[in-house]
């Protein structure tokens, strides 16, 4: 299998879902860590081991671990693959007899770049920081790993349970939690409040993101919060979560925050009366747009 093929599996459009709450949890951490100096935040990373670890987290939350997540998802969607319109150009359907291989390659890539950047983390707690805490990281990279691969694999394979399938998407909040500790903060200074949004925010795209999956998931048995919410239902639900985490992240970083609710709100009054599908399609960069707000309000 190409390399061409490997990168289309990892959807290049959906990246900054995974790599953007890693820069924010990483600039947030130096922001707080050092009283606002950002340039002194970054000087730490002049040591060889940090440049090395900021280097292969960077290669992982961009590419292999997308790479992980969604070629994991589908070899285990087979079923509903085949009656999904995604799946029909916008995404690509895989064969029965590219599985094994493709399996094969998502363990090589995730194994050696997992490996390595638990290898440089443990390094970095040891000889750089030297401080108990630090070790939340680790809990918070496994349940990565799990989250991501138990959402679409068996036995739990939490996207055809209602409600569990949105909990699961912590795995797209974790990597922010991951790159907070390791730029020096204690967990204990995570803010709640913007993690409980950040986690409203991640199931209600989840959410908006299976409307289009109603049909096949329905005809493959799978009752989704989408499936069980219907269209109408599953818009209104991603509604109310997105108003709750907007004005979340209103108490605790900034206006402008609130105000993207508004764009949000356009697009489920917009999904009522047109396809879905169609606004999917411009999803991807609602949402890296509103990313970028918020990387701009935490470095500010």
């Amino acid at each position: 299998m190409q390399w061409e093929r490997l990168i289309r599996i990892s959807r290049p459009r959906f990246w900054m879902y995974m790599f953007g709450p890693f820069l924010i949890g990483w600039i947030a951490g130096i922001v707080h860590q050092t009283w606002g100096d950002i340039f002194a935040g970054f000087a730490i990373y002049r040591s060889v081991p940090m440049f090395l670890l900021l280097l292969t987290a960077v290669d992982y939350f961009l590419f292999s671990a997308n790479l992980f997540v969604y070629g994991v998802n589908d070899i285990a969607d087979g079923d509903t693959d085949k009656h999904n319109i995604k799946k029909q150009g916008y995404e690509d359907a895989l064969q029965e007899n590219q599985k094994s291989r493709l399996s094969r390659k998502i363990w090589l890539f995730n194994g050696i770049e997992w490996g390595l950047l638990l290898v440089l983390l443990i390094y970095v707690q040891r000889y750089v920081y030297m401080d108990a805490q630090r070790r939340w990281w680790g809990l918070a990279l496994v349940l990565f790993w799990l989250s991501a691969y138990y959402y679409s694999s068996k036995p739990i394979r939490a996207k055809s349970k209602p409600f569990i399938d949105g909990i699961f998407n912590i795995l797209y909040i974790l990597p922010s939690v991951v790159w907070w500790i390791v730029a020096g903060n204690s967990i204990v200074w995570f803010s709640r409040v913007a993690f409980v949004a950040a986690r409203l925010w991640a199931m209600a795209m989840h959410a908006y993101s299976a409307i289009p999956d109603i049909q096949p998931d329905r005809e493959a048995g799978l009752t989704t919060t989408a499936v069980l919410l219907g269209k109408r239902g599953t818009l209104i639900y991603c509604g109310l979560l997105w108003a709750l985490a907007a004005y979340l992240w209103y108490t605790v970083v900034w206006v402008p925050l609130l105000l993207m609710w508004w764009v949000y709100l356009a697009m489920i009054i917009a999904s009522f009366s047109s396809d879905v599908m169609s606004l999917y399609r411009r999803f991807p960069r609602i949402n890296a747009g509103v990313g970028f707000v918020l990387f701009w309000v935490v470095l500010m």
